[in-house]
């Protein structure tokens, strides 16, 4: 008997042939016409997945959230905001290293574009918002959104760092703990009212930059 082809689902489908697209020909100017072709799929059904390239990366950013947070709510525990944080974004990273061919494709043309950037730095505070709160960190909106927004320029570094990391990531772990570390010294300064410990660096050059571009 004939083994039957296996179904792919127009979604996941659509979000391949646009990295691959990306890989072979650039981001910037892709067309959702051009993924439906090369997916197979009529242009209509594919506008029911996406109605241009930004919503369609929307569409892939939320299934690796969902990916990433099902499987910290799986394995919740009483952790810290560094240990959401660090196994939050390390899953999603996870989630996505067989993309970062065609995400750093992305990331670069995307820089040029300024709706993209604005677009991105709005996709990537609400990722973590999502990861805040399945995690229970916050049980309200406004602490949500500043836990947020406190690391969202974090997670733009350590972004850069994953683009051109191996394999393993390690050089993603190490970067994201050391972030890690230097906003919780923050966070401990200002609890204290500013004032450095004796044993604490006075300058803040390591501490993570304002985002200035689209990360996902």
């Amino acid at each position: 008997m004939a083994k039957r082809a296996k179904t792919i689902d127009p979604r996941t489908g659509l979000i391949k042939a646009a990295f691959d697209a990306a890989i072979r020909h650039g981001w910037r100017g892709l067309r959702i016409a051009e993924v439906a072709k090369a997916a197979g799929m009529s242009v209509g059904d594919a506008y029911k997945v996406a109605a241009d390239r930004m919503t369609l990366l929307d569409a892939f950013i939320d299934d690796v959230d969902a990916k990433a947070i099902e499987q910290m709510t799986q394995e919740a525990d009483d952790d810290t905001w560094r240990d959401i944080a660090f196994d939050g974004f390390m899953r999603r990273f996870d989630q996505m290293l067989k993309h970062r061919d065609a995400l750093r494709v992305i990331y670069f043309d995307d820089r040029r574009d300024v709706i993209a950037l604005a677009h991105g730095a709005r996709r990537t505070h609400r990722s973590i918002e999502r990861i805040l709160e399945a995690s229970g960190f916050a049980q309200d909106t406004l602490t949500l959104r500043i836990g947020a927004a406190a690391l969202v320029p974090l997670y733009v570094r350590v972004f850069r760092t994953w683009l051109n990391d191996e394999a393993d990531q390690a050089k993603t772990m190490s970067a994201l703990d050391k972030a890690l570390d230097r906003l919780d010294r923050l966070a401990a300064r200002f609890s204290r009212g500013g004032a450095p410990r004796d044993d604490e660096p006075e300058d803040d050059e390591d501490l993570p930059d304002l985002p200035s571009d689209s990360v996902h």
